[in-house]
């Protein structure tokens, strides 16, 4: 979780607690890593690295986002990807990215649904960019 969502929290936390007596104590150690399936996932942040999120970029971007490609800037590489994170964030979410189908005119085609993401891969983009599109 990034610092600031850290200290607004505690902020609310004393705020609530304030007047009752509680303690609101607040750690700032992060969290451990839990195992082989968190390999990529940062323990200082608890958030998906570049290696959870270029899976998705290959299969359902980087056909499009490549340098020379269509797209405007590719999505290639990590540093990329983490230039663009925040904007990557707001067009996945709102469905405008990956766009099926790119065009009016555009054929339907075997296996088209493919090209969308799924609401676990939005997921872990939006908690790569929120942790700091780590990479």
């Amino acid at each position: 979780m990034h610092p600031a969502r850290i200290l607004n929290c505690a902020r609310r936390l004393a705020g609530a607690a304030a007047g009752t007596g509680a303690v609101v104590a607040l750690s700032l150690a992060p969290p451990s890593v839990h195992g082989a399936g968190d390999r990529a996932m940062t323990a200082a942040a608890g958030a998906p690295t570049y290696r959870d999120v270029a899976p998705i970029f290959r299969a359902k971007c980087a056909s499009c986002h490549v340098l020379g490609g269509i797209a405007a800037f590719p999505l290639t590489s990590a540093r990329d990807a983490a230039a663009h994170a925040r904007e990557i964030l707001i067009v996945t979410r709102s469905g405008r990215m990956p766009p099926w189908p790119p065009g009016k005119d555009s054929p339907a085609f075997v296996g088209q649904s493919k090209r969308i993401l799924t609401t676990q891969e939005q997921e872990t983009i939006a908690r790569w960019v929120r942790g700091g599109a780590r990479r």
